[in-house]
């Protein structure tokens, strides 16, 4: 069951072992329990499609959202600085070789939201499904709880609610940090448009 965000209760978070990544890329350990946790309706910043980057042999595609929303913002750093603490915690396991092993935690970390100075706003992603090149994640309409395309709807502009859950921590070559990934999607209108009521709890997968 999923969980406003006012609701949730990251006190519970915790994180499990720290294991191997798939393909030895770095180490991970999981987060638990499962939370599937309700974003309230958040801009989406630029379009949203998936994409092989340079190096990648198949599409991936993140949702992005602009946080503008303090309570988000909150919860976010929330769960970053539970992250850091497993990691300070675990830095022999997180990073084997000691060579390479960080004296600044922070300089290596990804926040979860990652933007905000200068002319950047501040944006949260997060792991959506993909298949054969395209977004699988549900995408409904919040009014008429319809399924529509995610690779067709999720434009600049357009408002999104977005149920979301931390997976694991992780540390690699390229830093450290949180991997989130979205559950299911509800399209609220676009930015210029009043905003439905969100209720995404009872929403089935």
């Amino acid at each position: 069951m999923a969980v406003k965000l006012e609701s949730v209760d990251l006190k519970q978070l915790k994180f499990g072992a720290v294991e191997s990544m798939y393909g030895g890329s770095g180490y991970k350990a999981k987060a638990l329990p499962r939370m599937e946790i309700v974003l309230p309706p958040l801009r989406v910043p630029w379009k949203v499609e998936a994409k092989a980057w340079q190096g990648q042999g198949e599409a991936t595609a993140k949702a992005a959202v602009t946080v503008t929303d303090e309570a988000v913002s909150a919860l976010l750093l929330t769960v970053d600085t539970a992250a850091k603490r497993t990691l300070g915690k675990h830095m022999a396991e997180f990073f084997p070789d000691q060579r390479k092993r960080p004296t600044n935690l922070d300089a290596v970390f990804n926040p979860a939201v990652a933007g905000g100075d200068g002319d950047y706003e501040p944006v949260f992603k997060a792991r959506l499904k993909v298949k054969e090149g395209m977004i699988e994640t549900p995408l409904f309409h919040l009014e008429t709880k319809e399924l529509l395309d995610a690779n067709v709807q999720l434009e600049k502009g357009a408002l999104v609610t977005l149920v979301v859950t931390p997976l694991h921590v992780y540390a690699m070559k390229g830093g450290c940090g949180v991997t989130w990934s979205v559950v299911r999607m509800g399209l609220a209108g676009f930015a210029s448009e009043v905003q439905p009521e969100y209720d995404f709890g009872s929403q089935a997968e």
